[in-house]
């Protein structure tokens, strides 16, 4: 019976305080599609494909092609807006297009993001 006290008593003295409420950014997320089933054709920016193609995703969704130059090639990547080189931020080892994240939703206009791709604010 003392065990159970003591453990009870360590669980709810350990426990830590509940996270704040995920908070949502501008940026440009690859937008889901129908089913793999459906049978379209997925319009994604360079350096992403269908993620159907290669029956990686069970929705059309854009993903990473990963088969960019490696980062340790010194080069310069051209991205459409609120994108950047993922060698530049650390989220890549191939020279590819991520998105950026913008400023929270409250302030500032919805971002314009390309095809394959929305902003969730």
């Amino acid at each position: 019976m003392k065990i159970l006290f003591l453990l009870s008593f360590i669980l709810s003295t350990s426990m830590t305080s509940v996270p704040e409420p995920f908070v949502k950014t501008h940026q440009c997320t690859p937008k889901i599609g129908p089913s793999c089933v459906v049978d379209i054709r997925l319009s994604c920016p360079p350096g992403y494909f269908d993620g159907c193609i290669t029956n990686e995703t069970d929705q059309h969704l854009c993903i990473p092609s990963n088969d960019g130059p490696s980062c340790g090639l010194n080069m310069s990547l051209n991205c459409p807006d609120h994108f950047e080189d993922g060698c530049l931020t650390g989220e890549s080892d191939y020279h590819l297009c991520v998105p950026k994240k913008g400023k929270l939703c409250s302030q500032e206009n919805q971002f314009t993001c390309p095809s394959g791709f929305e902003d969730p604010c």
